[in-house]
């Protein structure tokens, strides 16, 4: 288990938590469809990167809606990024905050899975180019069931994300 200085996890926005709720009653309350939706799998609504200079570090931000059976995101994969990790937020008993990778997040059937600041998130390490406010990247997601999906994803503001 690696775990990254505070510094990085300031500058990364940390990331999101999981809180598996009931389906489609917990969907984000955004009115845009979602970005991915395959029949009975998994869906992913209101995705988002902040923006981030090149050489940096950036974070993705989503919901993931479970389909008729669990599933686990495994990976995520950004070909301009030198490493992509799926992170997880943490405090220690003595009030430290970091952040480390993780193995898979579960994605309960049925259930919302926030990924936001301050849990669970996507970290795209040392980006060969700046992500710029507007512009849109392709962000491959891997799950245990539904395989790889390709979720277009916004360069939007941290501050656009609801709270």
């Amino acid at each position: 288990m690696r775990i990254l200085p505070l510094a990085l996890v300031a500058l990364a926005l940390a990331a999101c938590e999981i809180e598996p709720t009931p389906g489609p009653a917990s969907q984000p309350a955004s009115a845009e469809p979602p970005a991915v939706a395959a029949e009975g799998g998994v869906s992913v609504q209101s995705p988002f990167v902040a923006p981030a200079p090149a050489g940096g570090t950036g974070g993705a931000f989503m919901a993931i809606v479970g389909g008729a059976e669990p599933d686990t995101l495994l990976a995520a994969r950004y070909e301009d990024a030198e490493r992509v990790e799926v992170h997880e937020a943490y405090e220690t008993d003595e009030g430290l905050r970091g952040m480390q990778e993780v193995a898979g997040v579960p994605i309960p059937a049925g259930e919302t899975v926030q990924l936001r600041p301050g849990g669970y998130h996507v970290m795209l390490i040392n980006l060969r180019d700046a992500l710029v406010d507007g512009d849109t990247l392709a962000l491959e997601l891997e799950f245990s069931r539904e395989g790889v999906v390709t979720v277009p994803v916004p360069v939007q503001p941290l501050s656009s994300f609801p709270r």
